[in-house]
Protein backbone atom coordinates (compact mmCIF):
# COMPACT_ATOMS: atom_id res chain seq x y z
CA UNK A 1 0.00 0.00 0.00
CA UNK A 2 0.81 3.85 -0.86
CA UNK A 3 0.61 6.09 1.83
CA UNK A 4 -0.74 9.70 0.78
CA UNK A 5 -2.74 12.70 1.75
CA UNK A 6 -6.36 13.71 -0.07
CA UNK A 7 -6.00 16.95 -0.75
CA UNK A 8 -9.18 17.40 -2.98
CA UNK A 9 -12.70 15.83 -2.53
CA UNK A 10 -16.11 15.91 -4.93
CA UNK A 11 -19.08 13.99 -4.82
CA UNK A 12 -17.45 10.60 -3.89
CA UNK A 13 -14.34 10.86 -5.36
CA UNK A 14 -10.96 11.83 -4.06
CA UNK A 15 -7.81 13.21 -4.99
CA UNK A 16 -4.93 11.72 -2.86
CA UNK A 17 -1.00 13.35 -3.28
CA UNK A 18 1.07 10.61 -2.19
CA UNK A 19 4.53 11.25 -0.36
CA UNK A 20 6.10 10.68 -3.52
CA UNK A 21 4.50 13.84 -5.13
CA UNK A 22 2.13 12.00 -7.39
CA UNK A 23 -1.79 12.42 -7.48
CA UNK A 24 -4.18 9.96 -8.37
CA UNK A 25 -7.73 9.86 -7.93
CA UNK A 26 -9.63 7.67 -5.70
CA UNK A 27 -12.76 5.90 -3.95
CA UNK A 28 -13.17 4.64 -0.64
CA UNK A 29 -13.14 1.02 0.05
CA UNK A 30 -17.00 -0.22 0.03
CA UNK A 31 -16.25 -1.43 4.29
CA UNK A 32 -15.22 2.28 4.64
CA UNK A 33 -18.70 3.29 3.52
CA UNK A 34 -20.20 0.49 5.69
CA UNK A 35 -18.42 1.70 8.46
CA UNK A 36 -19.65 5.47 8.04
CA UNK A 37 -16.05 6.21 8.04
CA UNK A 38 -16.12 9.34 5.27
CA UNK A 39 -12.92 10.61 4.12
CA UNK A 40 -11.80 14.41 4.82
CA UNK A 41 -10.19 16.67 2.69
CA UNK A 42 -6.85 16.36 4.67
CA UNK A 43 -6.91 12.84 5.78
CA UNK A 44 -3.72 10.63 5.83
CA UNK A 45 -4.50 7.49 3.99
CA UNK A 46 -3.34 4.50 2.74
CA UNK A 47 -4.21 3.40 -1.05
CA UNK A 48 -3.69 0.19 -3.64
CA UNK A 49 -3.97 0.92 -7.47
CA UNK A 50 -6.15 -0.45 -9.09
CA UNK A 51 -5.17 0.40 -13.24
CA UNK A 52 -5.38 4.39 -13.12
CA UNK A 53 -7.29 5.01 -9.85
CA UNK A 54 -6.94 4.30 -6.40
CA UNK A 55 -8.73 3.05 -3.49
CA UNK A 56 -8.48 4.48 -0.38
CA UNK A 57 -8.20 1.63 2.02
CA UNK A 58 -7.42 2.92 5.41
CA UNK A 59 -8.24 6.04 6.91
CA UNK A 60 -5.16 7.16 9.15
CA UNK A 61 -6.13 8.42 13.14
CA UNK A 62 -6.91 12.72 12.70
CA UNK A 63 -5.87 14.62 15.38
CA UNK A 64 -8.45 17.40 14.76
CA UNK A 65 -11.38 17.43 11.90
CA UNK A 66 -13.86 20.37 11.76
CA UNK A 67 -17.34 19.39 10.54
CA UNK A 68 -17.98 23.19 8.69
CA UNK A 69 -15.35 22.97 6.51
CA UNK A 70 -14.94 19.44 6.60
CA UNK A 71 -11.41 19.25 6.75
CA UNK A 72 -8.92 17.46 9.03
CA UNK A 73 -5.55 17.32 10.64
CA UNK A 74 -5.55 21.05 10.60
CA UNK A 75 -1.81 23.03 11.42
CA UNK A 76 -3.42 26.07 11.80
CA UNK A 77 -5.77 29.00 11.10
CA UNK A 78 -5.18 32.12 8.67
CA UNK A 79 -8.46 34.07 10.12
CA UNK A 80 -8.68 37.26 7.39
CA UNK A 81 -10.52 40.30 7.94
CA UNK A 82 -10.29 43.07 6.12
CA UNK A 83 -12.17 47.09 6.40
CA UNK A 84 -14.25 46.13 3.21
CA UNK A 85 -16.98 44.93 3.70
CA UNK A 86 -16.81 45.89 7.42
CA UNK A 87 -15.87 43.72 9.76
CA UNK A 88 -18.12 40.90 10.91
CA UNK A 89 -15.88 40.99 14.62
CA UNK A 90 -18.88 38.39 15.97
CA UNK A 91 -18.14 35.99 13.52
CA UNK A 92 -13.81 36.37 13.57
CA UNK A 93 -14.63 35.77 17.24
CA UNK A 94 -16.11 32.81 17.06
CA UNK A 95 -13.46 31.84 14.35
CA UNK A 96 -10.96 32.45 16.59
CA UNK A 97 -12.95 30.59 19.36
CA UNK A 98 -12.82 27.38 16.98
CA UNK A 99 -9.46 26.93 16.69
CA UNK A 100 -8.53 28.14 20.31
CA UNK A 101 -11.09 24.66 20.81
CA UNK A 102 -8.98 22.46 18.31
CA UNK A 103 -5.65 23.68 19.68
CA UNK A 104 -4.52 24.99 16.75
CA UNK A 105 -2.54 28.17 15.82
CA UNK A 106 -4.29 30.99 14.69
CA UNK A 107 -2.53 33.87 12.51
CA UNK A 108 -4.79 37.08 11.91
CA UNK A 109 -4.28 38.01 8.58
CA UNK A 110 -5.48 42.39 7.74
CA UNK A 111 -5.49 42.01 4.26
CA UNK A 112 -6.70 45.14 1.91
CA UNK A 113 -3.95 46.90 4.00
CA UNK A 114 -4.30 49.49 1.24
CA UNK A 115 -7.52 50.82 3.11
CA UNK A 116 -8.62 52.82 5.57
CA UNK A 117 -9.81 52.00 8.75
CA UNK A 118 -7.56 49.03 9.71
CA UNK A 119 -6.23 50.37 12.76
CA UNK A 120 -9.82 49.64 13.87
CA UNK A 121 -8.91 46.25 13.62
CA UNK A 122 -5.70 46.55 14.75
CA UNK A 123 -7.00 48.44 17.78
CA UNK A 124 -9.88 45.13 18.46
CA UNK A 125 -7.07 42.51 18.78
CA UNK A 126 -3.64 44.21 19.70
CA UNK A 127 -4.36 42.76 23.71
CA UNK A 128 -4.36 39.25 22.06
CA UNK A 129 -1.25 36.92 21.90
CA UNK A 130 -2.51 36.16 18.12
CA UNK A 131 0.12 37.31 15.22
CA UNK A 132 -1.10 39.61 12.78
CA UNK A 133 -0.04 39.79 9.55
CA UNK A 134 -0.77 42.96 7.59
CA UNK A 135 -1.70 41.99 3.58
CA UNK A 136 -2.67 43.27 0.30
CA UNK A 137 -3.54 40.64 -2.33
CA UNK A 138 -3.81 43.88 -4.49
CA UNK A 139 -0.41 45.41 -3.99
CA UNK A 140 1.76 42.36 -2.91
CA UNK A 141 2.28 44.06 0.57
CA UNK A 142 2.96 41.98 3.74
CA UNK A 143 2.56 38.54 1.14
CA UNK A 144 6.48 37.20 2.15
CA UNK A 145 5.76 37.32 5.68
CA UNK A 146 2.65 34.94 5.02
CA UNK A 147 4.15 32.85 2.99
CA UNK A 148 6.98 32.09 5.57
CA UNK A 149 4.16 31.52 8.33
CA UNK A 150 2.18 29.27 6.15
CA UNK A 151 5.65 26.93 4.99
CA UNK A 152 5.31 23.47 5.57
CA UNK A 153 1.90 23.55 7.79
CA UNK A 154 -1.24 22.86 7.37
CA UNK A 155 -3.53 25.84 6.90
CA UNK A 156 -7.30 26.54 6.89
CA UNK A 157 -8.00 29.87 5.08
CA UNK A 158 -10.82 31.57 6.98
CA UNK A 159 -12.74 34.70 7.24
CA UNK A 160 -15.77 36.40 5.84
CA UNK A 161 -17.22 36.43 2.03
CA UNK A 162 -15.50 39.49 0.46
CA UNK A 163 -12.56 39.98 2.54
CA UNK A 164 -10.28 38.51 0.11
CA UNK A 165 -9.02 34.97 0.59
CA UNK A 166 -9.30 33.89 -2.90
CA UNK A 167 -7.19 36.93 -3.76
CA UNK A 168 -4.52 36.00 -1.73
CA UNK A 169 -4.30 32.58 -2.71
CA UNK A 170 -4.08 33.42 -6.59
CA UNK A 171 -1.07 36.30 -5.10
CA UNK A 172 0.69 33.52 -3.85
CA UNK A 173 -0.12 30.69 -6.37
CA UNK A 174 -0.60 32.87 -9.53
CA UNK A 175 -1.12 29.84 -11.60
CA UNK A 176 -3.95 28.92 -9.84
CA UNK A 177 -6.49 31.58 -11.11
CA UNK A 178 -9.25 31.35 -8.52
CA UNK A 179 -12.45 33.15 -9.30
CA UNK A 180 -12.89 36.29 -7.28
CA UNK A 181 -16.64 38.22 -6.52
CA UNK A 182 -16.11 41.83 -5.81
CA UNK A 183 -17.84 43.09 -3.15
CA UNK A 184 -21.70 44.08 -3.72
CA UNK A 185 -22.17 47.77 -3.19
CA UNK A 186 -25.57 47.70 -3.10
CA UNK A 187 -25.67 45.05 0.06
CA UNK A 188 -21.87 45.69 1.19
CA UNK A 189 -20.45 42.27 1.55
CA UNK A 190 -19.16 39.84 -0.82
CA UNK A 191 -20.93 36.28 -2.28
CA UNK A 192 -19.02 32.99 -1.68
CA UNK A 193 -16.99 32.01 -4.51
CA UNK A 194 -15.56 28.66 -3.27
CA UNK A 195 -17.55 25.60 -3.21
CA UNK A 196 -15.54 22.74 -2.28
CA UNK A 197 -12.72 21.81 -0.26
CA UNK A 198 -9.36 21.88 -1.29
CA UNK A 199 -5.72 21.75 -0.36
CA UNK A 200 -3.17 23.62 -2.34
CA UNK A 201 0.09 23.05 -2.49
CA UNK A 202 2.55 26.42 -1.95
CA UNK A 203 5.58 26.68 -3.43
CA UNK A 204 7.77 26.32 -0.85
CA UNK A 205 5.95 23.80 0.98
CA UNK A 206 2.81 23.52 3.05
CA UNK A 207 -0.98 23.04 1.88
CA UNK A 208 -3.42 25.96 2.32
CA UNK A 209 -7.10 24.67 2.22
CA UNK A 210 -9.37 26.96 0.22
CA UNK A 211 -12.57 26.67 1.67
CA UNK A 212 -15.93 28.04 1.64
CA UNK A 213 -16.97 30.92 4.17
CA UNK A 214 -17.27 30.43 7.20
CA UNK A 215 -21.01 31.15 8.35
CA UNK A 216 -22.43 30.87 11.96
CA UNK A 217 -20.22 28.44 13.58
CA UNK A 218 -21.35 25.78 16.43
CA UNK A 219 -20.56 26.79 19.86
CA UNK A 220 -23.33 24.56 21.25
CA UNK A 221 -20.37 22.11 22.71
CA UNK A 222 -18.89 24.56 24.73
CA UNK A 223 -19.86 24.95 28.08
CA UNK A 224 -20.10 28.40 29.69
CA UNK A 225 -17.31 27.80 32.42
CA UNK A 226 -15.01 27.13 29.67
CA UNK A 227 -15.48 29.94 27.28
CA UNK A 228 -13.08 32.04 29.40
CA UNK A 229 -10.29 29.90 28.19
CA UNK A 230 -10.81 30.52 24.94
CA UNK A 231 -10.20 33.94 25.13
CA UNK A 232 -6.50 33.72 25.48
CA UNK A 233 -6.34 37.59 27.08
CA UNK A 234 -8.36 36.37 29.43
CA UNK A 235 -5.51 33.66 30.67
CA UNK A 236 -3.76 35.82 33.49
CA UNK A 237 -6.42 36.90 35.17
CA UNK A 238 -8.66 33.70 35.45
CA UNK A 239 -8.36 32.73 38.86
CA UNK A 240 -8.03 36.39 40.55
CA UNK A 241 -11.67 37.13 40.64
CA UNK A 242 -13.45 37.52 44.09
CA UNK A 243 -14.86 34.23 43.37
CA UNK A 244 -13.45 30.67 42.72
CA UNK A 245 -16.64 30.00 39.77
CA UNK A 246 -16.56 33.13 38.34
CA UNK A 247 -18.20 33.43 34.69
CA UNK A 248 -17.07 37.25 34.36
CA UNK A 249 -20.38 38.55 34.02
CA UNK A 250 -22.06 40.01 37.07
CA UNK A 251 -20.54 38.91 39.71
CA UNK A 252 -18.74 41.21 41.83
CA UNK A 253 -14.86 41.94 42.50
CA UNK A 254 -14.10 40.16 38.80
CA UNK A 255 -10.31 40.65 37.74
CA UNK A 256 -11.52 40.03 34.36
CA UNK A 257 -13.61 43.14 34.58
CA UNK A 258 -11.11 45.12 35.92
CA UNK A 259 -8.74 44.46 33.21
CA UNK A 260 -11.28 45.51 30.59
CA UNK A 261 -11.69 48.97 32.75
CA UNK A 262 -8.17 49.38 32.87
CA UNK A 263 -7.58 48.60 29.37
CA UNK A 264 -5.70 45.42 29.42
CA UNK A 265 -8.25 43.69 27.63
CA UNK A 266 -10.39 45.01 24.82
CA UNK A 267 -13.70 46.56 25.87
CA UNK A 268 -15.61 45.23 22.23
CA UNK A 269 -13.64 41.51 22.59
CA UNK A 270 -15.23 41.60 26.45
CA UNK A 271 -18.26 42.57 24.69
CA UNK A 272 -18.26 39.51 22.81
CA UNK A 273 -17.46 37.29 25.17
CA UNK A 274 -20.55 38.42 26.87
CA UNK A 275 -22.71 37.98 24.07
CA UNK A 276 -21.44 34.76 23.51
CA UNK A 277 -21.59 33.39 26.85
CA UNK A 278 -24.70 34.03 26.92
CA UNK A 279 -25.82 32.69 24.21
CA UNK A 280 -23.76 29.42 25.68
CA UNK A 281 -26.08 30.19 28.77
CA UNK A 282 -29.05 30.59 26.65
CA UNK A 283 -28.39 26.96 25.33
CA UNK A 284 -27.65 25.18 28.19
CA UNK A 285 -30.79 26.30 29.90
CA UNK A 286 -32.93 24.51 26.78
CA UNK A 287 -30.72 21.60 26.92
CA UNK A 288 -31.71 20.72 30.74
CA UNK A 289 -34.58 22.11 31.18
CA UNK A 290 -37.63 19.11 32.19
Amino acid sequence: MEKGKIIHSVAGTYIVLLDNGTRINCRPRGRLRLMEESPLTGDNVYITRNQDEGIIEEILPRKNSIIRPPIANIDQVAAVIAPKPAPNFALFDRILITGEQLQIDVIIVINKYDLEKEDEIIKYYQETPYKIIKTSAKTGFGLPSLSKELKDKETVHSGQSGVGKSSIINALLPNINLVTQEISEKRGFGRHTTKTVSLLELPKGGLLADTPGFNRLDLSEIRSEDLQWLYPEMDPFIGLCKFRNCLHSKEPDCAVKKAVDSGKINENRYESYINILEEIIEHEKRLYQW
